[in-house]
């Protein structure tokens, strides 16, 4: 799964999603104890990017959102979501 978030000036126009691949494949290798073990393993991941999905996606406003027009937060104490 990814998660993606806002900043700058995507915070007003951007979606936090929950993206997930739904076709990829790893690989570990481990080599022998002489060449390091465990500690000198390595992992290849291929991801196909085909085969992104959106799960999950919201706008929440942030509080940059927020900003009344004299600066000051409006909504506050709630999310507005």
């Amino acid at each position: 799964m990814l998660r993606t978030g806002r900043a700058g000036l995507a915070a007003k126009a951007g979606h936090d999603l929950t993206i997930e691949v739904t076709r990829w494949s790893a690989r570990i290798e481990v080599p022998g104890e002489d060449a390091g073990g465990v500690t000198a393993a390595s992992v290849t991941a291929e991801l196909d990017l085909g085969s992104l999905a959106v799960r999950e996606g919201n706008r929440r406003r942030q509080a940059a959102d927020r900003q009344g027009p004299r600066g000051d937060q409006e909504d506050r104490g709630r999310d507005p979501g």
